[in-house]
């Protein structure tokens, strides 16, 4: 279970690289109101069925920015363009993500907003970590677990 909610989480987070340079790009030199106009054009552009699945997963749809709904609908285009194994990774994934109570959603979305603010260095040293306990067995694991359990 633990795994996949990593998963999940690590999807999101690489997922935001994009997102950012993306954001950066899309409001860089245009103002509020001509992205709100694109972003709403890109919005009536889209099947019914797209716009409901846009919506199932974005609940909050109404309250997401300009920039990350263009972003969004912009990155569910390319959805449809993925080959078959990547779709079927990020549906996995969104699967796991759907299980996840509101709390756990909120935790994950707070440690991902620490994770942006991270260093390149840190990051790497985090990602390194992840893939060290990875290669761990599971007693090895748990015996890890318990060590953290103990510092705390």
């Amino acid at each position: 279970m633990y795994k996949k909610i990593i998963l999940a989480a690590v999807m999101v987070i690489f997922a935001s690289f994009t997102f950012a340079a993306d954001v950066k790009s899309a409001a860089g030199d245009e103002n509020a109101a001509s992205v709100k106009k694109e972003t709403k054009e890109s919005w009536d552009a889209l099947e019914p069925g797209e716009k409901e699945k846009i919506r199932k997963i974005y609940s909050d749809w109404e309250e997401v920015s300009p920039e990350k709904k263009m972003w969004i609908m912009k990155n569910h285009k390319k959805l449809k363009e993925m080959d078959p194994e990547e779709k079927e990774r990020l549906k996995e994934a969104y699967k796991e993500w759907e299980k996840l109570s509101p709390q756990m959603k909120q935790i994950l979305k707070e440690k991902y907003e620490q994770w942006k603010k991270l260093s390149p260095e840190e990051k790497e040293k985090i990602k390194k970590a992840y893939e060290k306990y990875q290669k761990m067995s599971p007693a090895e694991r748990k015996a890890l677990r318990e060590k953290a359990k103990e510092k705390k």
